[in-house]
């Protein structure tokens, strides 16, 4: 888990536009950025519940396809 976890998604957008400016080599760079903190692991007492979970996911997003195509004419 990286130290900033709130600034995660901002740090991934960030280290791709330098990477693809070329103001650094690689995403290897992005291991100087991150300071690691902790690591999650699943919790297999609550797999079931997990499960659960994924098949609603999974049924939300076959709902949304319709409504992804139709975003599309945004592009």
């Amino acid at each position: 888990m990286p130290n900033y976890l709130d600034e995660a998604t901002s740090m991934g957008a960030a280290m791709a536009g330098a990477v693809g400016v070329g103001v650094v080599d690689n995403f290897k760079e992005a291991k100087k950025w991150v300071k690691r903190v902790g690591i999650h692991h699943p919790q297999p007492d609550i797999q079931e519940q997990y499960q659960e979970f994924f098949s609603v996911f999974n049924e939300t997003y076959e709902q949304l396809k319709p409504v992804y195509q139709n975003l599309k004419v945004f592009n």
